[in-house]
């Protein structure tokens, strides 16, 4: 079976069962005002470009007093080479660390795929403040 293939069939037989519990959780907590809001979302974009504005405004968030001694030893033992023992963007498609790519899934998806993931779990993307059609 092809990624692809593969991706499609996890699609359709709702894999993603954890998305579909999300949804009136995320309805209820979402409505609450930002500057209300008592947890923050991280994705993994951010980290790849900023990674230690990141976790700073993380630490201020949740007021945790991290130097930037702290962060850096974060970030090094976190790297993609150190956890995936390879550098990034040599893929391993059967590895969770598979890429180390930002948005490398979108190589995956055709246009049918699009359709039934926007179909089916639009409203996270839409929500998580992502586009599926990039």
């Amino acid at each position: 079976m092809s990624p692809v293939e593969g991706m499609k069939t996890i699609v359709n037989e709702n894999v993603f069962v954890f998305a579909n519990q999300m949804l009136p959780w995320s309805q209820e907590i979402f409505s609450v005002p930002v500057h209300e809001r008592n947890f923050k979302i991280v994705k993994y974009e951010e980290l790849q470009s900023d990674f230690i504005g990141t976790i700073q405004r993380l630490s201020t968030f949740f007021d945790l007093q991290l130097s930037l001694v702290d962060i850096e030893s974060i970030e090094k033992t976190n790297r993609f080479d150190k956890k995936a023992k390879r550098e990034k963007g040599q893929e391993d498609q059967y590895s969770h660390y598979r890429k180390g790519i930002v948005g490398d899934y979108m190589n995956y998806f055709d246009s049918e795929l699009r359709e039934l993931f926007d179909e089916k779990y639009g409203w996270l993307v839409e929500l998580l403040d992502y586009d599926s059609r990039k």
